[in-house]
C-alpha cells in the first residue's frame, strides 16, 4: 500500500521544551532529560534538531504529536494514520512518555487487536516491546533498529524517508529500505 506522510504520525514522548525538561528533572521517574545534564544542552541536541525536523517534515504532511502520554498514544490509532512513529525513550524494559514510563504491555493494550497499522519504534533497543507486540499484534508490521544514533541524525533519517514518501508512490517499507540506503552509503 502506498504511503504519503499524512498517513504518517511521529508519536514524540521526550519532552519538546524547556518547561517539559525542568519537569522532568524533578520527576523520580524521567530518566531522559538527565543524560544531559543543563538545558542548554537538551536545547541544542534534542529540542532544535526536533523542531527544525518536524517544521520541514509537516510542511510534507507529516502529523506530528507532541507531549505523547499513553492514551494520547492510543487515541492515535483511532485516527486515519497508517503508520505511528514512536520517538522515544527507552530504559529498563519500558518506554519514556510524558506520563511516566510505560510497559511493553501497558504499551501493547494501547494498539487495537486486528488493525494493520506499521509502528516504527525509534527507541533504543526495544526487545521486549517488539516481542510483546508480534505476538499480541500480529497484524501490525513493527520495525525497529539495534542502531545507535543521536535524535539529530534519527530526525534526519525520518525527513529524508518523508521527502521520498512525498515525492514517490512508495510503500513504507520501500521507502524505509532507500532511508537506509542513502545513510548507510554516508556511513561508508
Amino acid at each position: 500500500m502506498i504511503v504519503k506522510p499524512a498517513d504518517c504520525v511521529l508519536a514524540v514522548g521526550l519532552a519538546t521544551s524547556r518547561t517539559g525538561y525542568l519537569a522532568d528533572l524533578r520527576r523520580p521517574d524521567a530518566d531522559f532529560a538527565r543524560r544531559f545534564r543543563w538545558w542548554e544542552r537538551y536545547r541544542h541536541e534534542i529540542v532544535r534538531p526536533l523542531r527544525r525536523r518536524c517544521r520541514q517534515m509537516t510542511a510534507l504532511g507529516l502529523t506530528v504529536a507532541p507531549d505523547l502520554t499513553l492514551p494520547r498514544f492510543g487515541a492515535l490509532f483511532n485516527r486515519r494514520f497508517k503508520v505511528v512513529i514512536l520517538f522515544a525513550h527507552w530504559k529498563a524494559n519500558a518506554v519514556e512518555l510524558r506520563d511516566g514510563f510505560a510497559s511493553a504491555e501497558a504499551v501493547v493494550e494501547q494498539v487495537p487487536a486486528g488493525g494493520e497499522y506499521v509502528l516504527d519504534l525509534c527507541v533504543c533497543h526495544p526487545r521486549e516491546l517488539k516481542i510483546a507486540l508480534r505476538q499480541h499484534r500480529p497484524h501490525c508490521m513493527v520495525r525497529s533498529t539495534h542502531g545507535k544514533a543521536t535524535p539529530a541524525l534519527w530526525l534526519a533519517f525520518y525527513y529524508f524517508l518523508m521527502h521520498r514518501l512525498y515525492h514517490e508512490d512508495l510503500t513504507y517499507l520501500q521507502g524505509l529500505e532507500l532511508a537506509i540506503d542513502h545513510f548507510q552509503r554516508g556511513w561508508s
